[in-house]
């Protein structure tokens, strides 16, 4: 992968680590992001941070305005599926 592209694997803890915080009831910001990646995985928030930017930038991730805080949204569940792509599995 170009070093430019999130590596796969922080795609899938970033991206699951917004969907838990979202099934908690918790705002899915870069702190709480950065912090559960790190007990989780291990990572620095330093590289977390760096690694959703990427995701922001290839539009996996969207970065939102709530009530005054940024959070972030797993963009496979905020827009429709693009065509061709495969719907998530129930």
């Amino acid at each position: 992968a170009s070093s430019s592209a999130a590596s796969p694997h922080y795609q899938e803890w970033i991206l699951d680590t917004i969907d838990s915080l979202r099934s908690r009831k918790a705002r899915p910001d870069l702190e709480r992001i950065c912090r559960m990646v790190r007990r989780r995985h291990g990572p620095e928030p330093e590289r977390t941070r760096a690694e959703l930017e990427k995701l922001i930038q290839q539009r996996a991730v969207l970065r939102v305005s709530y009530k005054g805080s940024i959070s972030y949204r797993n963009a496979a569940r905020v827009q429709p599926p693009r065509r061709g792509a495969t719907p998530p599995a129930p």
